[in-house]
């Protein structure tokens, strides 16, 4: 066991504690101008937050969300000697956690990973967030600091480039800062009462800038990308007046218009609603 100002690390080794601390501190650093903007005036609130975050009425719940996730505050009851109810990261590894689903059914947590090519998972409703072993093997550190992303005006969208992958804004999400900051987000989420998640996620900037005021506020991909767009002091949006149906075009990063080459086998991001058992997930670590 080892932790992070409030944050706990399960059956993490000393590299992967030291990637998490790291990304974490630069979480931190991401997030304070975004409190700062959720908590200002709506007049001199950004661009980010009308685009990402939508309803102005919300934006003191916003604020708090993100400020505990500076902080860690524990928001469920303690689970000893595993979980203060703090935000827990279980780097997981074969045979040491089984992760039974909704239907009765059970399945080796490693195995899970393998599987569906998954990154993380957060475990509701509970301090767990599952850390699969592709986190610390693929993914970056942190999103570009230049990495803003950039509309296509005659579209009204946000375009793609070659090396972002298989959906628009990847780049800015598949790294260790902003997947962890995406599963902490649904840790805060579900412990609000009544919190009703958005199934299917939407993970590409596009789909996620078109989510009415509701649903964007149930969307953890929203948080990242209104975190990042505000942090990196972005200045591209779009037009949210315009309710055209996205038109089935291919994105050439250097002009917006010509062709596009996705990548294959980038990491998924899956969050299931599963329970820990009840015996002891690390008896077998």
């Amino acid at each position: 066991m080892a932790d992070s100002g409030n944050y706990r690390f399960l059956a993490c080794d000393e590299n992967q504690v030291n990637t998490l601390t790291t990304a974490l501190q630069a979480l931190y650093r991401l997030l304070l101008p975004v409190i700062e903007d959720a908590n200002s005036s709506q007049a001199h609130r950004t661009a980010s937050y009308q685009t990402f975050m939508k309803d102005p009425n919300q934006a003191q719940f916003v604020a708090q969300l993100i400020t505990n996730v500076t902080i860690g505050n524990a928001m469920y009851p303690p689970q000893r000697p595993w979980s203060e109810g703090n935000p827990t990261f279980l780097c997981v590894k074969p045979g040491m956690l089984q992760l039974k689903g909704l239907d009765g059914s059970s399945q080796d947590a490693h195995d899970g990973c393998q599987n569906d090519n998954r990154a993380a998972t957060y475990v509701n409703p509970t301090p767990y967030i599952i850390l699969c072993p592709e986190i610390f093997r693929r993914l970056p550190p942190s999103p570009p600091t230049n990495g803003c992303p950039r509309m296509s005006r005659r579209f009204n969208r946000y375009i793609r480039r070659t090396i972002e992958g298989d959906r628009t804004g990847s780049r800015i999400t598949l790294t260790h800062t902003t997947l962890l900051f995406h599963e902490i987000v649904h840790y805060y989420l579900y412990s609000q009462p009544g919190y009703l998640a958005l199934e299917p996620e939407a993970l590409d900037i596009n789909d996620a800038w078109r989510l009415p005021p509701e649903q964007a506020l149930r969307n953890a991909e929203n948080y990242v990308y209104y975190a990042y767009t505000t942090a990196a002091k972005c200045t591209e949006w779009p037009n949210l007046r315009d309710d055209r149906e996205l038109l089935e075009v291919t994105d050439n990063p250097d002009d917006g218009q010509g062709s596009e080459t996705p990548i294959e086998d980038v990491l998924v991001v899956k969050d299931v609603s599963i329970q820990l058992p009840e015996s002891n997930p690390t008896s077998r670590r």
